[in-house]
């Protein structure tokens, strides 16, 4: 017998989500139903990431070959843990670009987690509140500038706010460059800046001004790739690797982004990036 494939949204209220979010996770799980919610299930900092955005609604929305059951299975969970919350379990019509944003979502909430250290958890937090609930999140939140599912743009919109993830513009001059490099927090715990990591970072910034300064072509070619900006960053990488230090590389057309990663996360991070369809990768000079 094949079972139809359809969206549904489960809406729950009069819980915490540190309550509701297992319970559903559970309820899931127990019907067959892969979903990003589950990822949070067994979490031990999920509670307190998503009290930091989420009140006490949640409203979860996925695809699934149908349940009858899922409505009773949800309240048998949450009734274990607040009897009171009232709760909803709706279907629609499939949406395929739903699935695929949802399944995203999945690997980059798990990504995120990689940086559970940053700022007390704003990354996945933020990230949770998109997969968690996106009218809420959009509510709060400006549009991502990134043309990619709600929850990739909440991920890089984290990084962004917590100055982990800096865009140099291909026809940025050397000072720029260094300029923008500089205040790039190194993660996973952001306590560092490449500024201060690298020694004598602010007399590399001075002499890429003295440089421009003394005349001659300051900003990139007509073709990217002979970029000024890049002898900077390549300079930047190698002081990075001297310390240990990995430089990851974001694609986005002509202002790509880079992130300083302490090695021990790089190998997860970019298995996760990848499974959610993110163009990280390590920087290669040259390349």
């Amino acid at each position: 017998m094949r079972v139809a494939i359809l969206d549904f949204t489960i809406t729950v209220a009069g819980v915490g989500p540190g309550l509701a979010v297992p319970a559903v996770a559970r309820a899931l799980r127990e019907s067959g139903i892969e979903h990003a919610c589950v990822e949070v299930d067994g979490d031990a900092a999920a509670a307190g990431l998503l009290h930091r955005w989420l009140a006490d609604r949640l409203v979860l929305r996925g695809s699934a070959g149908y349940s009858p059951d899922l409505d009773t299975r949800v309240a048998a969970a949450l009734g274990e843990v607040a009897p009171t919350a009232g709760i909803a379990v709706d279907w629609d019509a499939h949406d395929a670009d739903l699935a695929a944003r949802s399944a995203a979502g999945r690997h980059v909430y798990r990504l995120a987690r990689q940086l559970g250290a940053l700022d007390g958890g704003a990354v996945p937090a933020r990230v949770a509140l998109a997969l968690l609930d996106p009218d809420r999140y959009q509510e709060r939140f400006t549009p991502s500038d990134f043309d990619v599912p709600l929850a990739v743009g909440a991920f890089l919109d984290a990084l962004v706010d917590a100055e982990a993830i800096t865009g140099v513009d291909w026809k940025a001059t050397r000072a720029e460059t260094a300029e923008a490099l500089g205040p790039l927090r190194i993660l996973p715990g952001g306590s560092r800046r490449i500024r201060e990591a690298v020694p004598q970072y602010d007399d590399f910034v001075a002499r890429c001004v003295a440089a421009e300064s003394r005349g001659g072509p300051s900003r990139a070619a007509a073709d990217p790739d002979e970029g000024l900006q890049y002898a900077v960053v390549d300079t930047v990488h190698s002081a990075l690797a001297d310390l240990g230090i990995d430089l990851l590389y974001f694609e986005n057309g002509d202002t790509p982004g880079y992130l300083a990663v302490a090695p021990e996360i790089v190998a997860d991070l970019l298995v996760a990036a990848e499974q959610a369809r993110m163009p990280f990768a390590p920087y290669r000079p040259g390349a």
